[in-house]
């Protein structure tokens, strides 16, 4: 069985799985605990963040709901203060 066709090229995987760990790394989070917080093993984040595989819409609306960044942002990378997140008001 082959995998979905991405829709975004190599570059861009690595970009935005490069977000999502500094994203993790700002929770203090290791890859099993940032995983289990969105649904997902911690091999599978680690994938995500290497670009080898793209995240599904559900694991970037998780991302969304549980550490309060916008995913349109986190894709884009547009935002220069996409990571000026506060831990205040965010649970675990």
């Amino acid at each position: 069985m082959s995998r979905k066709k991405s829709e975004y090229d190599k570059s861009e995987l690595k970009k935005i799985g490069y977000r999502i760990k500094t994203l993790r790394k700002l929770f203090g989070l290791n890859q099993a605990e940032f995983g289990k917080s969105i649904g997902i093993s911690g091999n599978y984040l680690s994938e995500i963040e290497l670009g080898k595989v793209e995240p599904s819409k559900p694991i970037l609306i998780a991302i969304e709901y549980r550490y309060s960044i916008n995913q349109n942002d986190l894709i884009s990378g547009e935002k220069d203060d996409i990571f000026q997140v506060r831990r205040n008001g965010v649970s675990r």
